[in-house]
């Protein structure tokens, strides 16, 4: 049942935010197949904004194990993460099965393999916000409303029912919108699918440093923290 629902979900919301961005709000003016675009950023944006959210109290409510048995307590997120990651291969072959349905009579690209790859950095990417949520809950535990805020606005504001070329005029905002990690990886997962445009060396080697350097920038964070874990009340 909980496969059907990892199915269910993603496609209830993007048929919300078709219906209110697409057809109400209009966004869809100006992008070649909408579904492609939108079921493709609503999938594989929720991954990270997902692994984010997983870690919100994560060592506060695993607290029984932390404090009864001697582990490194990184494991914890990194199961987390892997959980994740297997439990999103489903939905994100739906994402690139339907987008490619609604591209009527485009070709198949070999751009598509670089789906995969990227697939693994995003979570990867995720793991290492994970690690900084589920420290900064553990020791403030108030902090997950704003993380919870921050997730919600992350998701919005990265492209994920608009194309942010609307803003090219406003070339500040652009810069902006550009320089989320969030969009940059939509962006190219897009690309990839849709517009046969595998990622360029430069946009691999960024997002490699966002990848890597949030994961062991998160992972240090979390580490830094291990012994106090276990005195958590």
């Amino acid at each position: 049942m909980w496969r059907l629902w990892l199915i269910l979900q993603p496609v209830m919301d993007v048929a919300f935010y078709g219906l209110l961005f697409g057809l109400i709000l209009k966004t869809s003016r100006g992008i070649d197949n909408f579904v492609g675009f939108l079921i493709l950023g609503v999938i594989f944006m929720r991954m990270p904004v997902a692994l984010m959210s997983q870690g919100v109290m994560l060592i506060r409510n695993s607290r029984g194990m932390v404090q009864t048995f001697q582990f490194p307590r990184a494991t914890l997120v990194l199961a987390h993460g892997l959980r994740h990651l297997i439990d999103n291969i489903l939905p994100a072959t739906i994402a690139v099965v339907v987008a490619l349905a609604f591209q009527f009579g485009q070709p198949l690209h070999l751009s598509i393999l670089a789906v995969v790859p990227l697939f693994i950095m995003i979570h990867i990417f995720g793991c290492g916000i994970m690690f900084i949520s589920a420290r900064l809950t553990a020791e403030v535990p108030d902090t997950r409303a704003l993380i919870n805020f921050f997730g919600q606005a992350w998701f919005f504001l990265s492209g994920v029912m608009f194309s942010i070329d609307r803003f090219v005029d406003h070339h500040l905002l652009h810069t902006i919108m550009t320089f989320n990690p969030g969009y940059q990886f939509l962006d190219v997962i897009r690309g990839s699918v849709l517009y046969g445009i595998p990622p360029a060396g430069q946009e691999w080697l960024v997002l490699f440093a966002w990848t890597f350097g949030i994961f062991v920038i998160g992972l240090v964070y979390f580490w830094r923290a291990e012994e106090k874990y276990v005195r958590l009340t």
